[in-house]
């Protein structure tokens, strides 16, 4: 990947903002606490921008244009 370019991922993916610099992931909620008002807006405005490309990708498989 180019370091330039913005990676969007999920939460199964942490350990990516090591090895690439420009990713963005979801927060997480800590252990027996929650999220702040701005990480829960922060995780949903992530998820809708995220959801599109998921949708992409399954219809990419679906219809085995990638394979």
């Amino acid at each position: 990947m180019l370091p330039e370019l913005l990676c969007l991922a999920d939460t199964g993916y942490q350990g990516l903002v090591k090895l690439h610099p420009c990713s963005c992931l979801p927060t997480k909620k800590p252990r027996q606490g929650t999220l702040e008002k701005f990480e829960r807006h922060h995780n949903r405005s992530f998820s809708r921008l995220r959801i599109v490309f998921e949708h992409v990708n399954r219809r990419l498989t679906f219809f085995r244009l990638l394979g």
